[in-house]
């Protein structure tokens, strides 16, 4: 027998989450009819109105409420244009209009369509517990460090994921923003590669005085060539400070040095040599795009 729990707010999703850890947290459900995940108590995360929400924090970041839809985002204007690029190139409407961002996230699957957009957006995972005398308390962690591997996360059996909270302010500020997803197909296709990208080129006098085309801010973030999305912030800081010039003429050297942390894996979809050609060529056209700046 199935107990099935129907929390009409997320305060009440924790408290019945407290009275059954454990319990399978079902949104969407895209992924979990699939995996058919044996349960005794479900509980259903989309009955909960204020998960639906999608607002600006404080801070300026765009806090997502983990029951809010693909469709539901597409069609909203707070939405940064990567991630709604990413979004419309997600499976078919029908998965789009069940599926959710907290639901990529904690499914955490190597070729999650959204988590190189979630990486160079410094995303967070909310997640919230209820206390023994009822009230909720809320934490926050990194996206990257939230995903332990494949289809594990940092999730005790009392948490739910609220929430995904994305840093607008930086990424307001960069000039150059790229996503591209290679698959079998143009539509409903599983990754092969994703690859999303952003960066920051000073059009003036930029940070400090740096002259016009020096590179202020880089991201990149490899999907479907590991574990999880694949991001280093060490390689990032070094070209930092470059110039578009320098960056070209060390062209050669920054292919080589990402493709030295990048190892994909040969499946049903595509070979390891493919997979890091692909990244390589991506890279390689993002770091050429930096010479158009403003």
């Amino acid at each position: 027998m199935v107990n099935a729990y129907y929390p009409k707010s997320a305060d009440e999703a924790l408290r019945i989450r407290h009275a059954h850890p454990g319990a399978q947290l079902v949104c969407g459900g895209t992924d979990a009819m699939v995996r058919k995940v044996p349960a005794e108590d479900v509980i259903l995360l989309g009955s909960a109105a204020d998960l639906k929400d999608v607002t600006r924090e404080k801070d300026g970041r765009l806090l997502i409420g983990a029951a809010a839809t693909y469709a539901q985002l597409l069609r909203n204007p707070l939405l940064p244009d990567i991630l709604h690029r990413c979004i419309t190139g997600i499976a078919s409407p029908a998965v789009r209009s069940a599926g959710t961002i907290a639901g990529n996230v904690c499914n955490a699957p190597p070729a999650g369509d959204t988590l190189p957009v979630l990486y160079i957006l410094d995303a967070q995972a909310v997640i919230g517990r209820a206390a023994e005398d009822g009230t909720c308390v809320f934490r926050r962690e990194p996206v990257p460090e939230f995903i332990k591997g494949v289809r594990k996360i940092d999730l005790a059996p009392d948490e739910i994921v609220t929430g995904i909270s994305l840093d607008l302010p930086s990424y307001a500020d960069m000039n150059h923003r790229y996503y591209e997803k290679v698959g079998a197909r143009k539509a409903e296709a599983i990754s092969k590669v994703s690859f999303a990208a952003c960066a920051r080129t000073a059009s003036g006098a930029g940070e400090d005085g740096a002259p016009a085309g020096t590179i202020e801010a880089f991201r990149v973030s490899f999907g479907s060539v590991g574990v999880s999305a694949l991001r280093f912030p060490d390689l990032e800081r070094e070209i930092c400070g470059m110039t578009v010039r320098e960056a070209a003429g060390k062209r050669e050297l920054l292919l080589s040095r990402y493709m030295e942390r990048i190892h994909p894996i040969s499946d049903q979809r595509s070979t390891a040599e493919y997979r890091g050609q692909v990244c390589r060529n991506l890279l390689g056209t993002f770091l050429d795009s930096l010479a158009d700046f403003p």
